[in-house]
């Protein structure tokens, strides 16, 4: 499984991403239209996915379809979150069969992994057990993406910055997210960041994963 390492700043409303956006002054070509996302979420009736915190996730986003599993965190540290994750592309058939119920989301996925990462679908299956997965819910994202260069430790990296307006139901989160890519030093990325919301004059907090939160809110 390839590995996420991402940064989460949650933040106290949209004027955050405005302040940050004039902070960076970034041309016009650097800015990404917003997109809406539609994250729809499997587990068991008894949430065994959730107590062994695997993720098992279809991202529909601009009529493009992807399904995720991600494991449990390698490693937490205030914002720092890294997990191992494995992707599959839909298409629009075989991603509106499974959240109609009649494509198991587990087949969807081995139809790539059972060759090309058994140890994932292993790691699905020992979760599941003998039960079966049921559509569990949704929620919406939108998400506009700026491509930022950053000086990380002793060179430039190129970043994109997601600007996340997150709703569970009335509830609406507001955050910023960075992934990084392997070959990044995470403590470097972590200070460079701090420090640029620190000098554009946005506070920030830790939270939880989406799916965290998404789950939390469904169970009340």
């Amino acid at each position: 499984m390839t590995t996420e390492i991402e940064l989460k700043f949650a933040v106290d409303g949209e004027a955050a991403f405005d302040v940050l956006i004039r902070h960076l002054d970034l041309p016009a070509r650097e800015f990404h239209s917003s997109v809406l996302q539609v994250n729809h979420f499997f587990d068991t009736q008894t949430f065994r996915l959730l107590e062994r915190r695997i993720a098992l996730r279809l991202r529909e986003e601009a009529g493009r379809y992807v399904l995720s599993l991600k494991g449990p965190a390698q490693r937490e540290d205030e914002v720092l979150t890294e997990r191992l994750e494995e992707e599959a592309r839909l298409g629009p058939n075989d991603a509106l069969d499974v959240l109609r119920g009649s494509f198991s989301p587990r087949q969807a996925l081995a139809k790539r992994l059972v060759e090309t990462n058994p140890a994932a679908l292993a790691m699905l299956d020992a979760a599941l057990g003998e039960q079966e997965l049921h559509y569990v819910g949704r929620f919406e994202n939108r998400r506009t993406r700026l491509s930022v260069p950053l000086a990380i430790g002793e060179r430039d990296v190129p970043l994109v910055f997601e600007l996340d307006r997150t709703t569970f139901g009335e509830r609406i989160d507001h955050e910023i997210e960075v992934e990084l890519d392997a070959s990044v030093d995470r403590k470097a990325a972590l200070e460079a960041l701090t420090t640029l919301l620190a000098d554009a004059g946005i506070e920030w907090s830790a939270a939880p994963s989406k799916a965290q939160r998404f789950f939390a809110h469904i169970r009340g």
